[in-house]
């Protein structure tokens, strides 16, 4: 191994042993992560992982993608015309979380309710 900060190389052999990575810390204080197990569970928010390996979430934003279909919208205009990220329509494709502020703009973009953005689905 080479001379790095301890603290530096505990922290990714932790993470290392704590996700069951192999790591390689290379001369320059640069720390290169690879990834060796598949079956990973990271969670996103406090989210449940499902039973089908996918993250059950709390907040669905199922109601966005109909809304869009129902508006006809693409994703390309959002971004493209609305300025809207491609990395927020990325983190709504897979579930993760976005701002209210975020929301408040697809609500103002699409003419529409919060409920046509997102929905709360109860925890089973």
């Amino acid at each position: 191994m080479y001379n790095t900060a301890p603290n530096v190389r505990e922290a990714a052999e932790a993470a290392a042993k704590a996700i069951r990575l192999d790591i390689i810390i290379s001369p320059a204080p640069i720390i290169v992560i690879i990834m060796t197990v598949v079956n990973i569970k990271l969670p996103i928010y406090p989210n449940n992982q499902g039973s089908n390996g996918m993250v059950s979430c709390l907040i669905s934003y199922e109601p966005f993608w109909q809304t869009l279909k129902k508006k006809k919208i693409t994703t390309y205009a959002l971004i493209n015309k609305h300025n809207i990220s491609s990395a927020t329509i990325d983190r709504m494709k897979k579930g993760g979380g976005i701002s209210t502020m975020k929301i408040d703009d697809f609500c103002r973009i699409l003419h529409c309710e919060v409920s046509d953005i997102i929905q709360y689905i109860e925890d089973e």
